[in-house]
């Protein structure tokens, strides 16, 4: 651990700064190895039964922080350019969970629409819907992404 007293104001400043964007590097690390890790479903290999429950069991994450982690993968999965947003800092590891759960939510009304023959109702990601994440980006092109 290091000793912050030897330091300036400015000094722990840089500090912290380099130790923010280490982690944001460390996330997206974590996220390409989860995507690749349930693309192969390696998790199986060591007896867990989803990506979920290796993040849970395995990693050591809570439950909440498993499912953010989890949902993000997923999205990245399902949108590539994703991957690129989060390298760039325009979208976080928090906001990608946030869209992945509001295009499962959507996925389920689709798909309860089908099985009730509607055929009105299109799919798609409606701004409104992306609202509760649309501050955490800093460029607007996500929505453009899915």
């Amino acid at each position: 651990m290091t000793n912050f007293k030897n330091f300036t104001d400015l000094e722990l400043l840089d500090l912290t700064k380099t130790a923010a964007k280490n982690e944001k590097a460390a996330t997206l690390v974590l996220l390409t190895h989860l995507e690749e890790v349930d693309k192969r479903r390696a998790y199986a290999t060591d007896a867990y039964s989803s990506l979920f429950d290796y993040v849970v069991r395995g990693l050591g994450y809570a439950e909440g922080q498993a499912a953010e982690r989890v949902s993000a993968v997923r999205l990245m999965r399902e949108v590539p350019e994703v991957k690129t947003h989060i390298e760039e800092g325009n979208l976080t590891q928090t906001s990608a969970a946030l869209i992945h759960r509001h295009l499962r939510a959507e996925k389920a009304v689709v798909e309860k629409n089908r099985a009730k023959n509607r055929t009105s109702y299109k799919p798609g990601v409606s701004h409104s819907m992306l609202r509760a994440v649309q501050t955490k980006c800093r460029k607007n092109s996500i929505f453009t992404l899915v």
